[in-house]
């Protein structure tokens, strides 16, 4: 595969692309959204890449924390749920 890649000039990553688009997102849209960010940040000079890659580290620092509060929110959220009982007087309007 890497040889062809060489001979016809295109990235191995554009191959797999075609043959297995589900390996990059949930949707199509998000596999085409991660194939077309992997082609422009293979594209420019190394110094933009090494800019680029702080920044994303930077963002993936800042994101996780929101990210960690959001599950322990959830897992809060689902202990208070699993902790109410549900007798059938309680929800009588719902099955009239």
């Amino acid at each position: 595969m890497i040889h062809l890649c060489e001979i016809l000039g295109f990235m191995p990553m554009e191959m797999l692309f075609s043959a297995a688009p589900h390996l990059w997102g949930r949707t199509p849209e998000e596999a085409r959204d991660s194939m077309e960010l992997t082609e422009l940040v293979v594209a420019p000079p190394h110094g933009t890449k090494r800019d680029l890659l702080a920044l994303v580290k930077k963002m993936v620092a800042l994101e996780r924390p929101q990210t960690e509060r959001r599950r322990k929110h959830e897992g809060a959220r689902r202990r208070r749920l699993a902790g109410l009982r549900i007798e059938p007087q309680n929800y009588g309007l719902i099955l009239q």
